[in-house]
C-alpha cells in the first residue's frame, strides 16, 4: 500500500508523500556490493561502498547465489538486474549478508564491471 511517509532513521529523515517504502532495522553495514545478474547468471560482484577490504567470502557467495535463484523464480523477474547486498556486523559481532535492494538493469551503475554483455 502506498502512503505518505515521514520516518527518521539514524538521524536521516525520509519524507515522501505517496511512496511505498519498507524499512528494516538499522544495520551495521561494513561493505556494499552490486551483484550484476543477466539471464539468472551472476555476471559480476562489484564493490561500491564501505571498507573495500571486507569482501564476500564463500558463505556470502553461496547466499548470493541462493538470492539470485529465489528471485529468478518470481513471475516478473527481469532478464537483467542489479542486486545490492551488504556485508553487515550483527549486534553479537557475527558477520552476515543483507539484501539492500534490487533494481532494473537499465537504471543501474556497473561499478567497473566490464564485458560485451553490457
Amino acid at each position: 500500500m502506498k502512503r505518505d511517509i515521514n520516518v527518521t532513521i539514524a538521524g536521516t529523515t525520509i519524507t515522501e508523500p505517496g511512496h511505498l517504502y519498507q524499512v528494516s532495522d538499522v544495520l551495521n553495514l561494513q561493505a556494499e556490493y552490486r551483484v550484476i545478474v543477466m539471464n539468472h547468471k551472476i555476471m559480476g560482484i562489484q564493490f561500491y561502498d564501505g571498507v573495500c577490504t571486507i569482501m564476500p567470502n564463500e558463505k556470502d557467495i553461496q547466499k548470493i547465489q541462493e538470492m539470485v535463484l529465489r528471485y529468478s523464480q518470481v513471475k516478473d523477474c527481469p532478464e537483467a538486474y542489479g542486486m545490492d547486498v551488504a556485508i553487515v556486523k550483527k549486534s553479537d559481532g557475527i558477520r552476515d549478508l543483507a539484501l539492500i535492494e534490487i533494481g532494473p538493469f537499465v537504471a543501474m551503475g556497473s561499478y567497473g564491471c566490464r564485458g560485451t554483455f553490457l
